[in-house]
């Protein structure tokens, strides 16, 4: 007992003397599904006596000791239901992204001008988080509070943000994380092709157009601080929400710490009525949902009809995410609901596949509780995220625009029958799951050793920085084809003086 009683007082103690950071930690984008990507980090933090600041569009319901919302005005994606038919032709072109880049941008600044936010900048920080997505403007805060930066993505790190934090980028087998043309993983010759005209396109651009406006838009709100382009070079570490058994295998420098499915909290009860329907489908259940963007009560009189014969074919239960209280020939053996916890459902043992539009958070989940999932990809990474777990007998890929009775039936009855989808997503789950430490834990440990360790440059591969012509070795491979071309030079030119020495001594013999 005695000794029990001297280790409860040493803990005190320690924690008694443990640092207390203050962190600012700017989340601007306004998708709620980027945020709980990153709410349990900063959520867990507090919980650890760091006090937070967090600037974001999704303050906390409730007030939380040691955690300051600054809560931003305006609408968040989720505000802005999409009709279903209006992705049917969206075309993740370049140029698409580009001008959505230039629009997100405009509203990033707006950040700067609100009141709250200039207010912080007589304040003091320890550490500055900021989100990797879209734009840079706000990584020169760390410059500004002379604190380490660490930035947080919801995605894969983005194409665009690679060749900076000195990450091997090679098109060849990484695609481009909004790759629109992608047709299979591992790529064929074609895709290759696209992939890496989109990768230098991107780069180029945000290069050479978005860094540029991030530049200008900090200096004139922060003064006299680093340049973005520096900013991402002193980043101390990057928080990405991947994981290798779902997302492609890349090599990734110490300072890239993979969190894949840090959002996935232990399950809850059911609702009642959900509960019920579920627990008594005597064969199984198919969850529909087509995420919380896409509104899919909009779709297409056709597709509906595709949807509703083939469920109403199934022995299986189907629960659908329908955004109105009822549906014209609704099948028996459907039920409607406006909302449902997805994580929860998925967790049910009865659930048997999961239709989905392929978002990563859905993807991780589905991927966590061992459903595979019948992709049907709207825009952004979806198809990227479908794509990839159906290269490894996970999923399968159905486009909206080829959406009949056949294409839908031939891939719901192939999943649901085939044991093969089972068992691969079993497996998939149990490598999933299989880690040293909980996402959040190591999420939580890397903040806080960047912040032990004065930036923990260490981590930082030494790419960083480097020139394009050295990282590519250009130089040395001029150098090479310099000797390689003046050898060359030297052996012609000793053949022509020899075989001229020759003519000259026949030609005299000659004579």
């Amino acid at each position: 007992v005695n000794c029990l009683e001297m280790r409860l007082v040493c803990l005190v103690f320690l924690l008694g003397y443990a640092e207390c950071d203050r962190i600012l930690a700017v989340l601007p984008y306004a998708g709620k599904s980027h945020f709980y990507t990153f709410e349990p980090v900063l959520t867990e933090l507090a919980k650890r006596g760091h006090h937070l600041t967090v600037v974001s569009h999704f303050p906390k319901e409730f007030t939380q000791v040691n955690y300051t919302d600054i809560k931003l005005t305006g609408k968040t994606i989720q505000d802005i239901m999409i009709p279903l038919r209006d992705f049917v032709h969206l075309e993740m072109s370049v140029k698409y992204m580009l001008d959505t880049f230039s629009n997100i941008e405009r509203d990033f600044e707006n950040i700067y001008r609100n009141r709250e936010f200039q207010s912080l900048m007589n304040s003091k920080f320890d550490l500055v988080i900021t989100q990797l997505f879209l734009s840079d403007m706000f990584m020169p805060l760390a410059d500004k509070f002379r604190t380490p930066l660490v930035m947080m993505t919801s995605s894969e790190v983005p194409t665009y943000g690679v060749t900076r934090l000195g990450l091997p980028d090679n098109p060849s087998y990484i695609p481009h994380f909004l790759n629109n043309y992608l047709s299979k993983i591992p790529m064929n010759f074609m895709d290759r092709f696209w992939n890496t005209i989109d990768v230098i396109h991107t780069k180029l651009a945000y290069s050479y157009l978005f860094t540029s406006f991030d530049e200008e838009v900090s200096k004139r709100y922060l003064g006299d601080v680093a340049s973005v382009s520096e900013m991402i070079n002193r980043a101390s570490l990057v928080l990405a929400n991947t994981h290798f058994s779902v997302n492609v295998v890349r090599p990734l420098p110490p300072q890239v710490v993979e969190i894949g499915g840090i959002h996935i909290k232990p399950t809850k009860p059911l609702p009642q009525d959900i509960k019920k329907f579920l627990d008594e489908s005597e064969h199984g259940v198919v969850y529909f949902s087509l995420g919380s963007i896409a509104n899919g009560s909009s779709m297409s009189d056709s597709s509906r009809k595709a949807f509703c014969n083939v469920f109403s074919k199934l022995p299986q239960r189907v629960l659908w995410k329908w955004e109105v209280d009822d549906m014209p020939e609704k099948p028996a053996n459907v039920m409607l609901v406006k909302w449902a916890p997805q994580r929860d459902v998925l967790a049910h043992p009865n659930v048997k596949l999961f239709i989905s539009h392929g978002g990563l958070l859905g993807t991780m989940e589905a991927v966590h509780c061992g459903v595979p999932i019948l992709g049907i990809p709207l825009f952004g990474d979806q198809r990227h995220n479908i794509l990839q777990l159906q290269s490894v007998g996970f999923a399968l890929k159905v486009d909206l625009a080829n959406i009949n009775e056949e294409v839908v039936s031939s891939a719901v009855n192939v999943m649901l029958n085939d044991p093969k989808y089972q068992n691969k997503a079993k497996e998939l789950s149990r490598i999933f799951r299989d880690r040293p430490l909980s996402p959040l834990d190591t999420a939580v440990y890397w903040t806080e050793y960047v912040m032990k360790h004065k930036g923990a440059h260490h981590l930082r591969s030494a790419a960083v920085g480097m020139p394009w012509y050295q990282y590519f070795l250009l130089d040395v491979i001029g150098v090479l084809l310099l000797g390689i071309v003046s050898v060359i030079g030297l052996i012609i030119y000793t053949v022509k003086l020899v075989c001229s020495q020759l003519f000259t001594k026949t030609k005299m013999k000659v004579h």
